[in-house]
């Protein structure tokens, strides 16, 4: 079974600030399918750091995962893309013996 990570990335609006990347959850999975159903209600859930009063939110399904846009006051846009990726390596897993020795 692979290993899925739910990664929202705050998008930056205006200035030359970076984007910024967390893992929200991570979760077994067989398919891609399986593990964006896992995903959805973390996506639902999320409460984005801006706006700080929200006046809509909108969620919109995009062909690699889904933008939450956020409106705050004075009509200000606020975008979060959220992406379910399959762990292909990680620094922090223990190592895997070679199984040939």
């Amino acid at each position: 079974m692979a290993r899925w990570g739910l990664i929202v990335e705050e998008l930056p609006v205006g200035g030359n600030a970076l984007p910024l990347a967390n893992v929200l959850a991570e979760f077994e999975a067989v398919s891609r399918r399986e593990a964006e159903e896992l995903a959805k209600p973390h996506i639902r859930a999320y409460t984005p750091r801006h706006p700080m009063t929200p006046k809509r939110n909108r969620l919109y399904r995009t062909a690699d995962g889904w933008m939450l846009v956020g409106e705050g006051a004075f009509q200000k846009h606020y975008p979060y893309h959220f992406r379910v990726c399959e762990l292909e390596w990680d620094s922090d897993a223990a190592p895997v013996e070679d199984a040939d020795h």
